[in-house]
């Protein structure tokens, strides 16, 4: 009872001018028992009048409180409650803990005494017995005394900077110490030293790029920060420590060398131990603003992935940047920066910071609404008419917008281009109504419009817009799937997603079950689907798919040959993060494939080709998504189109663009082999090449040649598995039983027993003249030696290219019915497969 009077007397001659906002001051003794794995401690402090108190004490427990105060209650579990009503008031607690620091190579300890609720200052004694080796102490402190005895050492910590949430820290480690200063920074930055551990060129390198960007830093607060010592404990791999606590930062040792990443967390504590800002999305939205942005090489690039790949601060961001865009970026973050050091250590709201841009620039009042009344645009464009003048094209547009926007602002910026055959011409409208006529006048016949192609918007994407690339993997959690026996190889790659949130699973999904996983799925050596993923015999090889129900997620397969191969991918992982396929081998990059979506909402224009054509363009690669899960893609082309020219090349590239391990295979005669195999090495004119696809009957030569010339380019293999055309004059002459001994060991397995296929075949017969001049039976028999045959081929080349996804080009009149093509694949136990035709 002395020591608590006394410790009321220094209260009174050392804090005098202690005021109603000042933050409260903590005097804390604590002492730690080794034997015992106890912490006790004494909390002294004093009240503010006429306040009210909240004070945390979850997992402490509590063994006297001594107050002058009038109540004194626990509102709930860990929360101690007080209301004083008098002038000068006092408050003792004393408290246990149990702590044992030999489990883990670093115990953090929280609670580590009773703290109120809102910023404080403390000093802190710390009493621990002597000889106590093998265990290192941390408080975050900007002072420290260190006192010897004969029995014990005391530790005097002191902070003077208000904190929100503190901690001490123990090891049973010796940690390396190595210091970063920069300005009136001071960081020191604590490792393990062991085999895998940061050498100290790596942190050289760290201090370095550091430098070059911490002036970006500044755009929170400027040069004032709310701590003047920070501490950041450099983890293993294998460790994840996710809290924040004050003036402490955990990181992995994979972040070192990232240093976009190290300032993000460190824009992340400038900010929250600063402004004590509630909304958590704003929070989050600042610093990607900020911070993340300014950083990024390609802001357009960095715009369209928050798009696409939205997060859970994709909103703030996109609000801040609309505000910004209003009064002007480098107004905007000096607004910010100006708030934050006039209300360093204080709780304000977003609202606060809102209304004192409209008091201090009353001109942008009217661009300043409220975070929720942000709303995510769904823009529109309906093309009314393209009138071709003297030496332009006009375009007359409606654009609309859903929901409406007039009652926070005034008009929105809409961005558009319009790609005409003399190039690209931009235009920004200003949209003042959810739906307005616009007329625009293009240079040249115009082709595509693209609406918001720098994506300055918050926006739903048009599928056509969402790029396939590894960096959707980054943006969104989801599951990594690896066997127990290859867990070692992948160790470094799963402690990585794991931190940013991946849950670990050694069980592997079935392919149907792939596409109803609504998250990212990352597999480790084993391939889910062979088509997709071809395995390398060495090196580093990764590949990302969208999931076929779901575009926003992926689905990822990695191969590592060793763990030295996956070292050296994950160096070069985020630098490669816009690619969809990347192969590295002995540290080379070999080979690596990008994805090429539409800039903008696509709008096809053009009124001088065919509109059907032009209409079915636009989900094209939609179609491509629907067929990854198909082993065999069955197209089936009609004789007679003769327009659209490009679509069906257009479309198997959209097929490649996901999966370049691809075959394409013809319905043509085996003959036809060697003529393009002689294209493919020059012997052979496209125009020889176009005169001999004309020569085979009833064949759709134009569509056909486009898709050669396109495989070609790609160096995308192609054969021809159709029937050979003397075989099918025998049968229908003589039928099956007429044929040679010779010619009977070149049929497939055939079943005549197809009464629905031989129903449909009797009508076509009696509609086609000159198809009456053979016998009907063989005729049946010659069309169905066809079908057979070419399910057969398909058959044969399964066996053959297994990790293959092929494309198969035969007659639409194959495909329209299950009784045709498809019975005959299924006849076969071949079911993955699925048949596309169109009809123009």
């Amino acid at each position: 009872m002395v020591f608590f009077v006394s410790f009321l007397l220094i209260l009174i001659l050392f804090f005098p001018e202690f005021s109603f906002s000042a933050p409260l001051s903590l005097k804390i003794n604590l002492e730690f028992y080794p034997k015992l794995n106890l912490l006790r401690g004494e909390v002294f402090t004093k009240l503010n009048s006429q306040k009210e108190y909240k004070l945390i004490t979850s997992n402490l427990s509590i063994k006297n409180i001594k107050t002058s105060s009038n109540v004194v209650s626990l509102e709930k579990k860990g929360v101690l409650k007080i209301f004083n009503t008098k002038e000068r008031s006092s408050l003792y607690i004393a408290f246990e803990k149990s702590v044992n620091p030999w489990v883990l190579p670093i115990t953090i300890i929280h609670p580590p005494f009773p703290y109120p609720d809102k910023p404080f200052i403390y000093k802190i004694t710390l009493k621990i017995p002597r000889p106590f080796q093998n265990i290192e102490i941390f408080i975050p402190s900007e002072e420290i005394e260190i006192k010897k005895t004969r029995n014990f050492l005391f530790y005097t910590f002191k902070i003077r900077k208000p904190i929100l949430k503190p901690c001490i820290i123990m090891t049973t480690s010796k940690l390396k110490k190595i210091k970063f200063f920069h300005k009136n920074l001071n960081i020191e930055f604590y490792y393990l030293s062991t085999l895998n551990s940061p050498t100290y060129q790596d942190f050289k390198n760290l201090f370095k790029t550091l430098k070059t960007n911490f002036h970006f830093l500044e755009n929170i607060g400027g040069s004032i920060y709310p701590f003047r010592k920070l501490y950041i404990f450099v983890t293993p791999d294998n460790l994840s420590y996710t809290k924040s606590f004050s003036n402490v930062l955990f990181i992995s040792s994979p972040i070192l060398n990232n240093s976009k990443q190290l300032l993000h967390y460190l824009a992340e504590k400038k900010l929250e131990e600063a402004l004590f800002l509630k909304n958590e999305e704003i929070k989050e939205g600042l610093i990607t603003y900020l911070i993340d942005y300014q950083l990024a090489e390609d802001k357009k690039l960095f715009r369209k992935l928050k798009l696409s790949f939205p997060t859970k601060e994709t909103k703030a961001f996109f609000y801040l940047l609309f505000l910004s865009q209003n009064i002007g970026e480098e107004r905007f973050i000096n607004l910010f920066r100006n708030f934050y050091e006039n209300n360093i250590f204080s709780f304000k709201t977003w609202e606060d910071f809102l209304s004192s841009i409209k008091k201090s620039h009353p001109e942008f009042k009217n661009f300043i609404f409220p975070y929720s009344e942000f709303k995510k645009l769904n823009l529109k464009t309906e093309i009314k008419s393209v009138k071709e003048e003297k030496n332009s094209y006009l375009i007359e547009l409606t654009l609309k917008v859903n929901p409406p926007f007039e009652n926070f602002i005034k008009s929105i910026p809409v961005h558009l281009k319009v790609k005409t055959e003399n190039g690209i011409q931009s235009f920004l409208l200003k949209l003042e109504n959810a739906k307005q006529d616009f007329h625009i006048s293009v240079k040249g016949k115009p082709e595509v419009l693209y609406l918001d192609p720098e994506y300055m918007l918050w926006r739903n994407l048009d599928f056509n817009e969402i790029p396939n690339c590894i960096a959707r993997i980054f943006h969104s959690p989801g599951t990594l799937i690896v066997s127990k026996f290859n867990f070692p190889i992948y160790r470094k790659f799963i402690n990585y997603f794991r931190n940013i949130g991946y849950e670990l699973s050694f069980t592997s999904l079935n392919v149907p079950n792939l596409s109803n996983k609504s998250r990212n799925i990352i597999y480790l050596h084993t391939s889910p689907i062979p088509w997709q993923f071809a395995s390398p015999e060495k090196g580093f090889y990764l590949k990302v798919i969208p999931n076929p129900s779901n575009p926003k997620y992926g689905i990822a397969y990695l191969y590592a040959f060793s763990e030295k191969d996956l070292e050296a991918g994950l160096e070069n992982l985020k630098s490669l993060d816009m690619y969809s396929e990347i192969y590295i081998q002995s540290q080379k990059i070999i080979f690596k494939r990008k994805d090429h979506p539409c800039e903008g909402i696509p709008v096809f224009i053009n009124p001088f080709s065919t509109e059907k054509c032009a209409k079915i363009n636009i989900s094209l690669r939609k179609l491509a998504l629907n067929l990854i899960n198909s082993q065999i893609i069955l197209v089936g082309i009609d004789n007679k189109t003769s327009a659209c020219k490009e679509f069906y090349k257009d479309f198997v590239e959209n097929i490649y663009n996901f999966n370049n391990h691809i075959l394409l295979l013809l319905d043509l005669p085996p003959s036809f082999q060697e003529i393009l195999e002689d294209y493919f090495k020059n012997k052979l004119s496209e125009t020889q090449l176009e005169k001999k696809l004309k020569g085979i009957e009833n064949f759709n030569a134009i569509n056909t040649l486009k898709l050669i010339n396109w495989a070609k380019a790609k160096k995308v293999k192609v054969f021809a598995i159709g029937t050979d055309s003397k075989l099918v004059s025998k049968v229908l002459t003589n039928g099956l039983k007429g044929l040679s001994q010779e010619d009977v060991h070149k049929l497939p397995e055939i079943d005549l027993l197809n009464p629905l296929y031989k129903e449909y075949l009797y009508s076509l017969f009696k509609s086609y003249e000159n198809f009456q001049k053979f016998n009907f039976e063989n005729f049946y028999e010659a069309q169905v030696l066809k079908v057979e045959n070419l399910a057969e081929n398909i058959k044969n080349f399964l066996k053959l290219f297994k990790n293959y996804q092929m494309v198969v080009i035969t007659k639409k009149d194959f495909l329209t019915h299950n009784w045709r093509l498809p019975h005959y694949l299924k006849r076969r136990k071949i079911s993955n497969f699925k048949a596309v035709f169109f009809n123009f």
